[in-house]
């Protein structure tokens, strides 16, 4: 949910100022999530709330309030009827201009909210009709100093018991606009800069991994990488298995056997990982349980190395065919353990804010 603030500084280095439109809740179906965006500028568009006619209008809305200077703006729109998507729900918009003189405020926030990521932090958007909306990054910590409101107090109860991933009340030319920013983009390593693994890596582009992409050869990796991959070339991979952060998910598919085996072991070894898959035949992974067996890894441990790796069902062994089976199977898992991830932290009782404002 807090990519968007980092398209946002990159692109608030170039732009004059840009509208903010967020999927703000949804009734029925949608093209989109609830928390999706886009950022709008006079000639170009960042992102997407689903395309079709609600796209279209949105960008409109979102120009006319570039031209007009209009600070924010809630909007409603039923998708059947009005603008003839065939989704058929209802939708609130929440519209928000951005300043370039407002870039180092949002880089204070997204720096905040990345350090804030594992306790679930929620951004709130508070709004008057006339003047510029106001943060708060509403955290787990007690803070007597910094009250909230009665209201938004009551829209994180709401949020909490619904878990929901967005709120939005307006009324009167007064908004409020709660959103839960999620978890950090899950750490991946990316053993092996071969066929599949060179295709597999424009896939992860756009996706919530920080990708780590590794191999032992000189010269494997292309000139241009996607904004979430780091390539490093060592001559001892399974090395960087002992540096890589809590909770990381590991794909390991060199050319080698022997390294697939000697970074396999350093994973199981290591004990803590969130994932780790195994590019390679049933035959594989049994003769390498075999040896991981005879070096004294215990079966609970062997059993957590998935080979084959990828969704099943995917016949074709062509490397894009595999990277769209392990990118797959790898986004399903993120997805599984962020529904965990918010369960866990929707029930927080205390929230901490940067500034005092009035809603009431």
């Amino acid at each position: 949910m807090s990519g968007w603030m980092k398209v946002l500084l990159r692109t608030l280095e170039s732009e004059p100022a840009l509208v903010r439109v967020a999927l703000a809740s949804v009734l029925g179906s949608a093209p989109r999530e609830v928390g999706a965006s886009m950022l709008v500028g006079a000639l170009r568009q960042y992102g997407t709330i689903g395309g079709g006619n609600l796209e279209h209008k949105a960008v409109e809305i979102a120009r006319t309030m570039l031209r007009d200077a209009r600070a924010w703006r809630v909007a409603r729109f039923p998708l059947g009827p009005l603008l003839a998507q065939c989704c058929g729900g209802f939708v609130e918009l929440w519209f928000e201009r951005i300043e370039a003189a407002q870039h180092d405020e949002f880089a204070k926030l997204c720096e905040a909210a990345a350090k804030a990521a594992q306790s679930g932090p929620v951004l709130a958007t508070i709004a008057a009709s006339g003047a510029r909306p106001r943060h708060l990054l509403l955290r787990s910590e007690i803070d007597h100093d910094a009250p909230l409101e009665a209201s938004v107090l009551e829209m994180l109860g709401s949020m909490r018991a619904e878990r929901m991933t967005a709120h939005l009340v307006s009324a009167e030319g007064r908004a409020a606009f709660l959103e839960r920013l999620g978890a950090p983009d899950t750490p991946l390593y990316v053993f092996g800069a071969g066929h599949v693994g060179s295709a597999l890596i424009p896939m992860l582009a756009g996706l919530p991994f920080a990708v780590t992409w590794v191999d032992s050869r000189d010269g494997m990796f292309p000139d241009a990488l996607p904004d979430n991959v780091t390539a490093l070339q060592m001559s001892a991979p399974a090395e960087e298995v002992v540096r890589a952060p809590a909770r990381a998910a590991f794909v390991v598919l060199t050319h080698s056997h022997a390294l697939d085996y000697d970074i396999c072991r350093a994973i199981l070894r290591r004990g803590e990982f969130r994932f780790a898959g195994l590019i390679g035949s049933h035959t594989k992974a049994a003769r390498f349980a075999h040896r991981f067996a005879r070096e004294g890894i215990g079966e609970w441990q062997r059993a957590r190395l998935v080979c084959p790796i990828g969704i099943a069902g995917i016949a074709s062994k062509r490397p894009a065919a595999i990277a769209v089976s392990i990118a797959a199977q790898l986004l399903s898992l993120r997805d599984a353990q962020e529904g965990q991830h918010h369960a866990l932290h929707a029930g927080f009782a205390e929230v901490h804010g940067t500034e005092k404002h009035e809603l009431s």
